[in-house]
């Protein structure tokens, strides 16, 4: 206040500042959002050219799988970003204590702690999916 500062002015510009595009890629990751049978994957993507699509930079999927993992009743959350063509970042989310995703992480060759981690994988996308799965069931 002894400087004049606006504190509404500065959470204004930090947190009522996303693109409109951010909204429109938002929902395209929603209407692809997939659950596996029996609720223990939560999962979605964005491609390369989506961010372009929209003119977007890839910061604004920051966030994103936050509200993946916000689902009720899903023990892992997962948001495959495309870097380029057929190459993957994959970040994982638990939504249960009872689930290590730096484990998952750890055996696709990533890492990171039991509640977020993250790797990366070359392929198809339909592909990779269904290694997390396998990977997923085969530790529940």
């Amino acid at each position: 206040m002894e400087y004049d500062i606006n504190p509404s002015s500065i959470f204004s510009n930090i947190y009522e500042n996303e693109p409109a595009n951010r909204f429109k890629l938002l929902e395209l990751v929603f209407k692809r959002v997939k659950i596996t049978p029996g609720n223990y994957l939560i999962y979605s993507y964005i491609l390369e050219k989506d961010f372009k699509k929209f003119d977007l930079p890839y910061s604004v999927n920051d966030g994103i799988i936050e509200l993946l993992r916000s689902a009720g009743g899903i023990k892992v959350a997962a948001l495959f970003k495309e870097i380029e063509p057929d190459s993957y970042k994959i970040s994982l989310r638990a939504s249960n204590n009872g689930v290590n995703v730096a484990k998952i992480a750890d055996s696709f060759g990533g890492g990171g702690h039991k509640s977020a981690a993250a790797f990366s994988s070359c392929g198809k996308l339909n592909v990779i999916v269904e290694e997390l799965v396998s990977e997923i069931e085969s530790i529940l």
